[in-house]
């Protein structure tokens, strides 16, 4: 069977690189069981099986950069196979479901919970704007409850007041047609509703508060229906995209300036450094120099006397030598 002979390869290629996933996971995960989850969805799911197992850890490590997990039952992130005609193969590509939106908006504690419905023919359905802006929707529970009408997302805030947003079939069916996405794997062909929930609460979720995670799941899913993400990684260099620079310089005790890094730049490295590592890997860089390359850096993301800008740059440049070392 085609599983049996993948399986193998693709556990001890994620096993061997457990290092890079650990390195952007959210410290609520374990990169072993993620693993375990993954390889055992691959022997049940033939395409997935036959995946790049690069392409599986980049999608892997970028759920698991958000503080997701995929195939534990909540649905929250998908890894999708999706055909790639420039190595003539499938991919897996890291899709966040609407249970993951949601749960990375709560967790900034600045949500309470939301809530995300389809509206159907048959339904009584009313909106209220202006002052007082409400919501009426009470649902046929029959068996023929008619065609799909809208879609709607509540969010609930902890000070007990309440935003939502409400999308026309119309406009989802716009947003899947503008996209990409024609793939014969597409969720829009198997779980039109499920996209269309997820599409409303996407667009609600631009005016909540975020936080990197959440932020990171609305890029990647903006840029994976919209067709322009590829797992594949390019010939770009990492660095050319500069680390957002938001921390500030202090005086110590010693009366020397240094660098106090912010979160969101701490985060942002992290994904840097694994960028470089994968362009380090495509391009023939041993596996010693990779890990060696790595250890380094990591070990200096956050140290004061080292700017955000300065870090990217000489990671930039060890990354530019142990490759052309390897040419």
């Amino acid at each position: 069977m085609a599983n049996e002979l993948v399986k193998p390869d693709l556990k001890g290629f994620l096993t061997k690189h457990l290092d890079a996933i650990e390195s952007v996971a959210a410290s609520t995960l374990t990169p072993e069981r993620m693993v375990r989850l993954v390889c055992a969805a691959a022997s049940r799911d033939d395409q997935l099986a036959k995946c790049t197992p690069l392409s599986i850890l980049r999608s892997l490590s970028q759920a698991a950069s958000m503080g997701l997990e995929p195939f534990d039952g909540r649905n929250e992130v998908h890894l999708v196979p999706r055909w790639n005609k420039k190595v003539n193969g499938l991919e897996a590509t890291c899709l966040v479901g609407y249970p993951g939106l949601i749960r990375l908006a709560t967790d900034t504690g600045k949500v309470r919970n939301i809530e995300a419905r389809t509206v159907y023919s048959k339904d009584v359905f009313e909106v209220e704007y202006g002052v007082s802006p409400r919501i009426i929707h009470k649902p046929t529970f029959e068996k023929d409850h008619g065609h799909v009408v809208a879609f709607y997302a509540v969010a609930f805030l902890p000070d007990g007041t309440t935003t939502f947003e409400i999308m026309a079939n119309h406009e989802v069916e716009e947003i899947r047609d503008r996209g990409k996405d024609t793939d014969k794997f597409s969720p829009w062909k198997s779980d039109f509703t499920e996209m269309g929930r997820k599409t409303v609460v996407r667009r609600l979720c631009k005016y909540l508060p975020k936080s990197t995670q959440l932020a990171k799941a609305l890029e990647i899913q903006a840029k994976t229906e919209a067709g322009e993400y590829s797992p594949t990684f390019d010939s770009s260099r990492p660095g050319d995209s500069p680390l957002p620079e938001l921390s500030t310089q202090v005086i110590n005790d010693d009366g020397e300036a240094e660098w106090e890094w912010t979160d969101e730049e701490r985060e942002a490295a992290k994904m840097t450094l694994f960028d470089h590592m994968q362009v380090m890997m495509e391009s023939g860089a041993s596996n010693n120099a990779a890990i060696a390359v790595e250890a380094d850096y990591a070990a200096k993301i956050g140290v004061p006397d080292l700017s955000p800008t300065k870090w990217a740059n000489r990671l930039q440049g060890a990354c530019d030598r142990a490759i052309a070392k390897a040419k």
